[in-house]
C-alpha cells in the first residue's frame, strides 16, 4: 500500500511539473523589429536590418538576426513608468554618433527593461589602457 501511495504521489508531481513547464515557455516575449540604422547591443555593433528581441528569462534580453540566429545577449534591469506604454518601444541613446539600445517597453505594460551598459574595458582602445609596469601589477 505504501508503494502504491509513493508511486501515485510521484505521478501527480510529474503531471504538475509537466503542466507548469508550458506556461514558462509561453511567457517568452518576442519583438520583431526593423532597425534603420547601425546600433550597438552588448558592446557589439550591428548593421541596420530586421531583428527579433526576446526575453527568455527575467532580466535577460537576446537579439536574433533575420535568420533567427542568436547575435547577442545582455543583462537588463527592470524599470517602471507611471503609465503603460501605448505601443512597443525600443529606446536608443546616441553617443558619438552611435545608437545604443537602452530600453525596451512592451505595449500595455508599465514595466520595461533597461540594458546594462557594456563594460568600459571592452570599449576602451588598447593604447588608452594603463601600462602594467607603472601600476605595480608586476611587483614581487
Amino acid at each position: 500500500m505504501t508503494r502504491f501511495i509513493t508511486r501515485s504521489f510521484a505521478l501527480v508531481m510529474l503531471v504538475f511539473v509537466g503542466l507548469s513547464l508550458p506556461s514558462v515557455a509561453q511567457s517568452t516575449r518576442i519583438i520583431k523589429v526593423k532597425i534603420p540604422f547601425e546600433f550597438t547591443f552588448g558592446g557589439r555593433v550591428f548593421p541596420a536590418g530586421e531583428y527579433s528581441l526576446l526575453q527568455p528569462e527575467e532580466h535577460i534580453l537576446r537579439l536574433r538576426d533575420a535568420n533567427g540566429k542568436t547575435a547577442g545577449q545582455v543583462f537588463t534591469q527592470g524599470v517602471e513608468a507611471n503609465m503603460a506604454a501605448a505601443s512597443t518601444v525600443l529606446r536608443f541613446q546616441v553617443a558619438e554618433g552611435q545608437h545604443n539600445l537602452f530600453e525596451v517597453w512592451h505595449e500595455q505594460d508599465s514595466s520595461g527593461e533597461r540594458v546594462y551598459p557594456a563594460k568600459a574595458q571592452a570599449l576602451t582602445k588598447p593604447s588608452m589602457m594603463a601600462d602594467p609596469d607603472t601600476t605595480g601589477a608586476n611587483q614581487r
